[in-house]
């Protein structure tokens, strides 16, 4: 069994448990403004920035939602927050919605965020030390690479880009190494490449000058393969029996917020001064995604590319009701 494989059954495990020991939540608050009340748990991250937009331009306000925000670490820690009824909303990868899903969790995404085409100029991609003797992603047989969570749309990027080449698992060695670490991992030689996403990838640029790691046929992306181009990265989740008139609300509300910031992306780079830790000197560097909604279409590429390397057992069921159509 691989690891990757226990990671799923794993985390298929967990869902199972929360499944039996949690009641169905649905059904909001309602403040004495007469406004819906929603906790959406958050990332303090660049690609967070149509959601605080909305927020701090009135635009949940317009739709009739009064919205609170509480950071989360990650998807385990929000989405079971999220099926206990904690939270109505959460910013998510893609990745773990179909694991729950697949896990029988009643989720769906009630908007999506962005996508990204892993290159040198887009927040996340493959990157070297300047001295590496890494030139293209073939290069990396037999070398160690640092992703920051396995099983991970991180891990499966660089897994599904490789195999494209020939390479397969045991051909090189994946390692967990969280972001915040990379920098010195790249720097002191305990990796030799990773998998790198804002702000990190502009730290490293800025002090170390590393370099991006390309396709041989164009050294500026990860591959050329269709599959790879505007990968579906992130959104934000719901539970199933989220009040329609709640989930319609926020919809529009993100629709709008995404469609203004997808048009001046230095409204992102802008808004993130207010809610991250990233010197303003260094965010004049980093690289925006490419904001907008999500679809079935999008969901049946990422199901797909799961399948195809050991991350989903199957098809997940009901995908065509798992993106939220007003």
């Amino acid at each position: 069994m691989t690891w990757s494989m226990t990671k799923k059954l794993a985390a298929a495990a967990a869902a199972t448990t929360l499944l039996l020991g949690t009641a169905a939540c649905g059904g909001d608050a309602e403040g004495s403004d007469g406004l819906t009340e929603v906790t959406v748990g958050i990332l303090p991250t660049v690609d967070l920035a149509p959601f605080m937009y909305a927020v701090d331009e009135g635009l949940f306000e317009e739709q009739g939602l009064d919205v609170t925000t509480r950071v989360v670490s990650g998807g385990a820690e929000s989405i079971p927050a999220l099926m206990a009824g904690d939270l109505d909303f959460i910013y998510t990868a893609y990745m773990p919605v179909l694991l729950g899903r697949q896990a029988d969790l009643d989720i769906v995404i009630a908007s999506g965020s962005h996508t990204n085409t892993a290159s040198e100029d887009t927040p996340s991609g493959v990157w070297v030390a300047p001295d590496s003797d890494v030139q293209t992603m073939a290069d990396l047989e037999g070398k160690t690479i640092a992703v920051n969570s396995l099983g991970s749309v991180a891990e499966l990027l660089v897994v599904a880009s490789l195999a494209e080449l020939g390479l397969e698992r045991g051909d090189y060695d994946l390692i967990e190494v969280p972001f915040p670490d990379v920098p010195a991992a790249l720097d002191q030689g305990r990796v030799d490449a990773a998998w790198v996403a804002e702000p990190g990838r502009a730290t490293i640029i800025e002090n170390l000058d590393a370099r991006f790691v390309g396709s041989e046929e164009d050294p500026s992306v990860i591959s050329t393969s269709e599959v790879f181009q505007e990968f579906p990265m992130a959104g934000y989740g719901a539970r199933g029996n989220e009040d329609p008139e709640t989930l319609a609300a926020f919809r529009t509300a993100m629709d709008e917020a995404l469609e203004i910031v997808a048009a001046d992306p230095d409204i992102a780079r802008e808004k993130a001064t207010d809610y991250t830790e990233i010197p303003e000197e260094l965010l004049a560097n980093v690289a925006v995604s490419t904001f907008g909604q999500t679809s079935t279409e999008e969901m049946e590429r990422l199901q797909d590319l799961m399948i195809e390397h050991g991350f989903l057992d199957g098809p997940v069921d009901g995908l065509d009701e798992l993106v939220y159509q007003p």
